[in-house]
């Protein structure tokens, strides 16, 4: 039997691939325009699981590593608080923010995330990693633009990747409804609602900013940082589904 690279089985099910093509611009979505792209996501789920697993032999497993990289960033900042680092008129604020993360993770863990796991590995559930419609387009056709994302993971990687990266393009939506969508699309259970709320209300860029200056990534002036910090933490704290 001849085995299908990644590339080869999606265009032989009518997916258009266009690597190295200049991706499409990110743009301020509308809430029908998240539907539509939570339903693209869910028909390329459908062929990724449509065809014998021995066809791809290749694919990385990354299975619990959107988890894991979100602890150890939980764990760097609060390391960087308890010595000091940061400037102390934000030092209460990074400890709200280090209070929500903590909450966020306890909602995580309580949706029996190793079962989440296990179901990914015995579906052996393949996952697109970049979800957006930069990379994940629609035009008479499915277009993919960048394949390096894939990956055997579970299904809801790619909707709460999605959804944490679209929440500064898009100012009103009912996240609970979104999941509720997704559940039913992907006819997962309550454990995957409590994940994808836990993953969602994850003060992402706030612990982001606080590691960039802190390992220098940035060449912030105090001012500049500030500003940073505050327009990040006044953002994570204004969705939360906890």
């Amino acid at each position: 039997m001849k085995f299908l690279t990644i590339e080869e089985y999606l265009k032989n099910r009518g997916i258009t691939i266009l690597k190295n093509k200049e991706k499409a611009i990110a743009k301020q979505l509308n809430e029908g325009e998240v539907y539509f792209q939570l339903n693209l996501i869910n028909k390329i789920h459908k062929i990724l699981r449509e065809y014998p697993s021995n066809f791809i032999p290749s694919i990385q497993s990354t299975i619990g590593e959107d988890y894991e990289q979100i602890k150890v960033l939980q764990k760097r900042v609060n390391r960087y608080l308890e010595v000091g680092y940061f400037p102390g008129k934000i030092e209460e604020k990074v400890e709200n923010i280090l209070n929500l993360s903590n909450l966020a993770v306890t909602q995580i863990e309580k949706s029996e995330y190793l079962s989440i796991f296990r179901r990914a590995m015995d579906n052996k559930e393949i996952t697109l990693g970049y979800c957006d419609d930069k990379n994940l387009n629609y035009n008479k056709g499915i277009i993919i633009y960048d394949l390096k994302g894939i990956a055997y993971n579970f299904v809801e990687s790619d909707y709460g990747k999605f959804l944490l990266k679209i929440k500064k393009r898009i100012k009103i939506i009912n996240y609970n409804e979104a999941i509720e969508f997704i559940l039913t699309q992907e006819g997962l259970d309550d454990n995957s609602k409590k994940y994808l709320n836990g993953y969602i209300s994850f003060p992402l860029e706030t612990l982001k900013t606080l590691q960039k200056y802190k390992e220098g990534k940035k060449q912030w002036n105090e001012e500049t940082f500030y500003y940073k910090f505050m327009k990040a933490y006044e953002f994570d704290n204004s969705i939360t589904l906890l």
